[in-house]
């Protein structure tokens, strides 16, 4: 306190709180919770703890949302359509996943995956929509790009899991058989192996209107030279093409949004309602039955979780 002097008593009475940090793989991690910190493997991705070979690569961005709403956007009843000009899309075919979209289950309970089992195989590349008279896509034309870029899809199926384990590699294990699938961990994550590399979006709530999304990009190069390329193309391309190009597709639809009023949901958003069943029960969360007037808050799908066993 320059203004009372150097013998000023300020600096000997005023505290502040220390929050326990630690940095792995150039980000630094603060527990912000009450008592002891949990174990930091819990809620970060084993790759941070792996040795040199395996980098992992960031991006930050802030959305003027809340942050569950952009995190449940990864795997809610998502419409590819949004995604139509997508550079990163264009190379894939567009695939819905009809009335029952993906099937929701939870991991150590704290994970919840959603996965498209092989009896109920994606619909038609290709579909005809009654409400509005149109096909999508609009044209054939579209096989050009598949056809151009099948290399790349090939690549990602014939690559073993980035992770063995189900909770954090984000696979689901059907009669032995791995199905690739993608999910959400806590505690505030969506994570989806891509084969070439493990995709994360992690949402921390700065208020209840401004989500800042943190991005891990996650690969493994045994050479320094492969690490530096890898480090190049996320930089020139890849946390373009994934981070802006497409992700903020997805903003552009949520932002605009209204989320006060009572919700209608459908079967395809059944991982999103079981990722907010594992929210409910997450360390930290108050019992149940202190959540207090849920019902007041004109949230429906949070009153039905709430009354659920």
């Amino acid at each position: 306190m320059l203004s009372e002097g150097p013998d000023s008593r300020i600096p000997g009475k005023v505290r502040s709180r220390i929050f326990p940090t630690r940095t792995v793989k150039g980000m630094v991690f603060v527990w912000m919770g009450r008592g002891a910190p949990a174990p930091i493997a819990e809620d970060v991705p084993p790759e941070f703890f792996e040795g040199d070979e395996t980098i992992v690569m960031t991006a930050a961005c802030y959305w003027p949302v809340n942050w569950r709403v952009a995190l449940e956007n990864a795997l809610d009843s998502h419409v590819m359509y949004v995604h139509r000009n997508a550079l990163l899309q264009l190379m894939e075919p567009i695939l819905q996943f009809g009335p029952s979209g993906y099937r929701p289950r939870i991991v150590n309970g704290r994970a919840a995956l959603g996965y498209i089992p092989d009896d109920e195989a994606p619909r038609p590349a290709r579909e005809y929509y009654p409400g509005v008279d149109g096909h999508w896509p609009k044209t054939q034309w579209r096989r050009l790009w598949l056809w151009a870029f099948r290399w790349r899809l090939s690549r990602r199926i014939t690559r073993r899991p980035f992770n063995p384990d189900e909770e954090w590699g984000m696979h689901t294990f059907l009669d032995g058989k791995r199905v690739r699938s993608g999910g959400h961990h806590l505690p505030s994550m969506f994570r989806f192996d891509f084969g070439t590399h493990m995709y994360t979006r992690a949402c921390v709530p700065v208020d209840e209107q401004l989500t800042r999304v943190i991005y891990y990009h996650a690969v493994r190069r045994r050479s320094r030279l492969g690490r530096a390329a890898a480090r190049l193309f996320f930089l020139t391309f890849q946390n373009w093409a994934m981070n802006a190009n497409f992700s903020d597709q997805d903003y552009r639809v949520m932002a605009p949004q209204r989320y006060d009023t009572p919700e209608k949901l459908s079967g395809t958003d059944a991982e999103v309602i079981a990722w907010r069943r594992l929210l409910l029960s997450a360390r930290g969360m108050p019992a149940r039955g202190d959540l207090g007037p849920i019902e007041d808050a004109g949230d429906e799908s949070l009153a039905d979780l709430r009354s659920r066993p």
